[in-house]
């Protein structure tokens, strides 16, 4: 989803392309915002540190039909030690915001979605921690 698709949204109490799930989780950069590609069930490499919290978000656009829409999404993460803190949904965007984790660990965190035609599609970020992040 574009930058100026989510503006839209801002009549709806997402103002500064937020979530309305409280301070802090947003509409994360590009750089964090992963195409859940139309085959769906992806994986793609996610990087953070240990510290940070950070939010990562799915964009469902390229999954959804025409006239479908998402109505939840629920994440889970495949061990213990990394934190789902917050999760909402924004249009297509399945955002979460994440902390925790151990150096060098690699953690499975899936987003379940269903959609208002009664699909489900699930799709798996794989976060690897890192002891420091260039990004």
């Amino acid at each position: 989803m574009s930058p100026s698709a989510v503006e839209g949204y801002a009549g709806y109490g997402f103002a500064q392309y937020g979530c309305p799930l409280g301070a802090g989780l947003n509409v994360p950069p590009a750089s964090r915002i992963f195409t859940v590609p139309a085959t769906g069930g992806m994986r793609v490499v996610a990087v953070k540190t240990g510290a940070e919290v950070v939010n990562f978000a799915l964009d469902w656009s390229k999954v959804i039909q025409a006239g479908d829409s998402i109505l939840t999404a629920s994440w889970s993460a495949s061990l213990p030690g990394i934190s789902v803190m917050q999760s909402c949904l924004l249009g297509t965007l399945a955002i979460i915001r994440l902390g925790g984790g151990t150096t060098g660990a690699v953690y499975n965190v899936t987003c379940t979605i269903t959609t208002a035609e009664g699909f489900t599609y699930p799709a798996t970020l794989r976060v690897r921690i890192v002891s420091q992040n260039f990004l």
